[in-house]
């Protein structure tokens, strides 16, 4: 499976997670370079989680937990001293419960990439008292290199049309 760099995998674990990708005081401290690069790394997240071979993993994966949903299941009816309360549930009713619950959290892993894509777009309208913005831009977010260009806020809300839907289920 690709690796992710640092900021692109603690962008992805916020996500997954629900948590703020950042918080507005930190991104605060960000200068312009920075920034720019935090909004592009949140939208080329997506895009490795839809590469072919992180996709096979993450189904491979999911598989593999659902069969172990399934397992723990069999293992815990046959428990002799499940009290009578204790919800009756069929492998078959497991296993349909999992993959709600996993296309679930990947709508909402989704929608909080949105939001927090969203939420930098407004901190960005509201400290950016002399537009245009300019921050160094190149091929791998390094902050210190590359030409500097100048952006608008339609080319930072330009970025979230790349945070798409996952197009798998397990």
């Amino acid at each position: 499976m690709p690796w992710l760099e640092e900021d692109a995998n603690s962008i992805k674990a916020s996500a997954m997670n629900g948590d703020k990708i950042r918080t507005e005081a930190t991104f605060k401290k960000y200068d312009w370079t920075e920034r720019v690069a935090t909004m592009r790394t949140t939208a080329a997240v997506m895009s490795y989680m839809t590469d072919t071979e992180v996709l096979k993993s993450l189904v491979m994966q999911s598989n593999c937990i659902e069969k172990a949903w399934v397992d723990w299941l069999g293992k815990y009816v046959t428990v002799p001293k499940i009290p009578p309360s204790a919800p009756k549930v069929k492998a078959d009713d497991m296993k349909a419960l999992y993959q709600r619950w996993y296309v679930a959290r990947m709508k909402q892993f989704k929608q909080n990439l949105l939001d927090g894509m969203e939420t930098m777009i407004q901190w960005c309208n509201i400290w950016n008292t002399s537009p245009p913005i300019k921050a160094r831009v190149n091929w791998n977010n390094e902050l210190s290199s590359g030409p500097e260009v100048t952006l608008t806020l339609d080319n930072l809300k330009y970025l979230k049309k790349f945070i798409e839907d996952i197009p798998w289920k397990p």
